[in-house]
């Protein structure tokens, strides 16, 4: 598990941030529930997330431009005043876990039948 400072990544973590990569890529995020999407719900789950993870800032896990170097718009001295690198850090070994879970499941099913 990873830890930073005292935040472990327990199941129920990877679970939320499993499902709400799941909304993502449905783009149900982007839609309210009465429109077909799951908006309200992804709010819900990425701010119960971020309480899991006692981590108020921004920007949210979901958010793929985590993915890159630096921040969209940001020079390199305000990367010092933000959040960025441990939030990178934190959907990289989110995402490690959920594709780590992924692999077994399909371990375990090839080997179940």
């Amino acid at each position: 598990m990873l830890e930073r400072r005292d935040i472990k990544l327990s199941e129920q973590i990877v679970e939320l941030f499993a499902k709400g990569l799941r909304i993502v890529a449905a783009g149900d995020h982007e839609e309210w529930e009465g429109s077909g999407g799951r908006r309200a719900e992804f709010i819900a789950l990425d701010k119960r997330l971020n309480s899991l993870l006692d981590r108020p800032w921004q920007p949210s896990l979901f958010d793929k431009d985590l993915d890159r170097k630096s921040p969209p718009l940001m020079n390199p001295q305000q990367q010092l005043f933000r959040d960025w690198a441990p939030a990178q850090k934190l959907r990289r070994a989110l995402l490690e876990e959920v594709e780590r879970r992924k692999t077994l499941a399909k371990g375990a099913a090839a080997k179940a039948k």
